[in-house]
């Protein structure tokens, strides 16, 4: 484009410009005047349309008082007489009174007679719910502080205006005492409409504000109303205006809107006469307009358009040398400069690029690489998970699955189409209950844990189909590089055989202990008897052979005794004589069996028992025998001049006994397998101390069986606190079954065994 059509436009434009700015400002004159015009005679027919409605309202508030205070219709609401009703209230008064609605009610809220009729098909319509039945004596319509006043306006019922009054039945000479209500309706339908309509020349619609098809127009209204404004204003058309209003109900709520339609003439008559001003405008404009042009020739476009033949020049010889010849001292010069400014610029630009795209590039390639790397490493993940011989899949902290390994796809998955990377675990409810039955929850219990950041989850589940399986679901906590939580990893491990051996292995260990336990039992005995000289008489050095085969028969009998009751809990074959313990005296009593031992090892005993300590309900002998233990650890773990404390007090639904010893303590991995069988400490001190390892964990399945808790409290050099709960006598069930120490699915206990909160610790 030449620099004589950008002239010629800019004049155009600023010609353009000035009409339209002194088109705005006529118009802000003239058209905002009419517009204000109009609004107000809006406004007035408005209200001229509401006067009309409320004078129609009050016309039926008018004959409603001539029937409510009435001598006939006082006695009628008493006694329901039926002459009333066949003399005076027939169809014909419908129609003469310009009723849909006629409801008497008595002074205690009943209905005594009601009735609607269509005033068009001269037929009996139904009662609205909400004049069927009235809320005595709170309702609003029944409600008549004044006797010379009624309630009087409009109520929605079922999506249709009703204009409606309600007056209390007086004497003829408006005289009480009140017996009743008399309640007369007209629906707000369209012959009303058309009514006013017609009795004030306007144009009316009346729609409901809850009206889901309501027009944009009514919409639009109704936004720009406010509590100062109720009236608005909008025009329809070029030709026509709409004034606006809400109407409200008995509860002063606002249910309808009125819209008044009326013609623009004020708006068309101004906007003529615009017409002939910016026409005026035009002819003033083109003049001033050729004479600009003839100026910006001479003075502008003439040496701007030999600048361009030099530019155009210096770029077809493409040399980036070149520049612009300057002659004289005007803006032209001046420009010229600045275009050897430019140019001397875009040089130095170029190079800039040139090396700002040779660094991009390398940084492309260093990303491409660092992306190979990312895939490698997720392949070789991927093909870590699928090499894992146990099912595992990983969940989000909302639940959603993200990824899952070539064994769980196999195992778990089976029978089961579908994708399900990106879903969440519930799309798994109906398959995981056909494997692991309804009462286990594994989804929830899945989605329960997946949100928690710390902690592993461990519990044994029972697979039922397609092949009967014992798995151990195992949860750990997924952190990505940077910290961040990722989800948890659950992982089903298939534990079957190992529980098969684990049985075997319990059946032959209690086998071997009654084989065993036979003829040490002689051995026992003969012993016994040779050191009470009953067979004959023994030196000193024979005393003192027999008392030591007499000690290691007790171990061994005490190790049989263990490995009996081990294979009882294992097998879910230990019962339990339940009844009323005095749990305070049992402490006592073991305490002072033991005291010989810890006061011969210079060690202090102190008990700490709450008064009043309640009785439970629980096997005296088995309790007895987790005390002990107890108490026998902490005699045998605290070093000579040590203290051991007991203490026991009530709870809330429980007692809580606490065994606490000033020995070497435990670290956190061995309180993690201290209640394992067979487990001990693997310290040098620790393993000169006698044990089988079987005393901690008979002693958490006794617990177990008594529906109690057992944990341990121990930092390494700072002792150790061995803590038991047993519910109180009245909270524990009379009779107590087979125990549920057993393997899952064994004696039928529940699919799945889960620890309590305190034996993770």
């Amino acid at each position: 484009m030449s620099l004589r059509v950008k002239a010629l436009g800019i004049v155009g434009l600023a010609l353009v410009v000035v009409s339209a700015a002194l088109y705005v400002v006529a118009r802000s004159v003239t058209l905002d005047n009419a517009a204000e015009l109009e609004r107000a005679s809006a406004r007035e027919n408005l209200e001229r349309a509401l006067h009309a409605l409320s004078m129609r309202i009050e016309r039926l508030d008018e004959t409603n008082l001539d029937w409510a205070s009435w001598d006939d219709s006082y006695a009628f609401v008493q006694d329901g007489n039926e002459a009333y009703v066949e003399s005076n209230l027939v169809e014909e008064t419908f129609g003469a009174l310009r009723v849909n609605l006629i409801t008497f009610v008595n002074g205690s809220g009943q209905i005594v007679w009601q009735q609607g009729l269509d005033l068009e098909s001269e037929e009996e319509m139904p009662v609205p719910d909400r004049l069927r039945a009235f809320a005595w004596p709170d309702d609003p319509l029944l409600q008549h502080t004044d006797l010379k006043r009624g309630t009087k306006g409009l109520l929605l019922l079922e999506e249709r205006p009703l204009m409606l009054s309600s007056r209390p039945i007086l004497t003829s000479e408006d005289e009480g005492p009140r017996h009743g209500t008399l309640i007369m309706g007209r629906y707000l339908d369209e012959d009303v409409i058309a009514q006013l309509a017609a009795s004030t020349q306007l144009s009316l619609q009346l729609r409901l504000l809850d009206d889901p098809a309501l027009p944009r127009d009514f919409l639009a209204a109704r936004a720009s109303m406010t509590e100062q404004t109720p009236i608005a204003v909008h025009p329809l058309s070029s030709e026509s205006v709409a004034g606006y209003t809400e109407l409200d109900d008995f509860s002063g709520e606002p249910k309808l809107i009125l819209r008044v339609d009326m013609p623009r003439s004020i708006y068309a008559t101004s906007q003529g006469s615009l017409r002939v001003l910016v026409l005026a405008l035009l002819g003033v404009g083109v003049g001033l307009g050729l004479v600009v042009l003839v100026l910006l020739e001479t003075l502008v476009v003439s040496p701007v358009a030999k600048l361009s033949a030099n530019v155009r020049k210096i770029a077809n010889g493409q040399s980036p040398s070149s520049r612009v010849a300057v002659s004289g001292n005007d803006e032209v010069a001046a420009l010229a400069v600045n275009v050897n400014g430019i140019l001397d610029a875009l040089a130095e630009h170029q190079e800039a690029t040139e090396r700002e795209l040779a660094a991009r590039m390398e940084t492309e390639a260093e990303l491409r690489e660092h992306y190979t790397r990312v895939e490698r490493a997720r392949s070789e993940a991927r093909a870590i998970l699928d090499a894992a011989t146990e099912a595992m899949i990983l969940v989000s902290p909302s639940g959603v699955v993200t990824a899952f390994n070539r064994s769980f796809a196999s195992r778990i998955l089976t029978g089961r189409p579908g994708e399900i990377i990106g879903e969440h675990l519930e799309v798994l409810t109906a398959h995981f209950e056909r494997l692991f039955g309804v009462e286990v929850g594994a989804v929830p219990l899945m989605a329960g844990t997946a949100p928690n950041r710390e902690g592993v989850l461990s519990l044994d589940v029972l697979q039922r189909w397609p092949e009967r399986r014992e798995l151990q679901l195992t949860s750990t906590p997924v952190h990505s590089g940077d910290g961040s939580y990722v989800g948890r990893l659950y992982t089903f491990r298939d534990v079957t055989r190992d529980r098969e051996m684990g049985h075997l292995m319990s059946d032959f260990v209690s086998q071997v202990a009654h084989d065993v336990r036979t003829p040490l039992t002689s051995i026992r005995g003969y012993v016994q008897m040779l050191l009470d000289g009953e067979s004959a008489s023994i030196s000193p050095t024979q005393r003192r052979h027999l008392g030591n085969v007499q000690r290691n028969a007790d171990r061994l009998a005490a190790l049989v005794d263990n490995l009996l009751d081990s294979a009882q809990l294992e097998a879910g074959e230990m019962r339990l004589d339940f009844s009323d313990v005095d749990l305070a005296n049992m402490i006592r009593e073991v305490s002072e069996t033991l005291r010989p031992q810890v006061e011969g090892k210079d060690q202090t005993l102190t008990l700490a028992l709450d008064e009043g300590l309640w009785p439970v309900l629980a096997d005296a002998l088995r309790l007895t025998q987790v005390v002990d233990n107890l108490l026998s650890n902490a005699y045998k773990y605290t070093p000579p001049g040590g203290d051991i404390s007991v203490a026991a007090r009530n709870r809330a639904d429980d007692v809580v006994v606490e065994v606490r010893d000033t020995g070497v303590g435990l670290s956190e991995g061995e309180q993690a397998q201290l209640f394992t069988k067979f487990y001990r400490a693997r310290r040098t001190e620790d393993r000169k101390t006698e044990g089988t390892g079987l005393g901690l964990a008979i002693a958490r399945s006794i617990i177990t069986l008594h529906h109690g808790d057992i944990w341990v409290e121990s930092t390494p050099g700072n002792g150790a606190t061995f803590c038991f709960t047993v519910p109180v006598a009245q909270r524990v069930p009379a009779t107590v079954g087979q125990g549920t120490a057993g393997r899952a699915g064994r004696s039928g206990q529940p699919d799945v065994l889960r620890a309590s909160d305190r034996d993770r610790r």
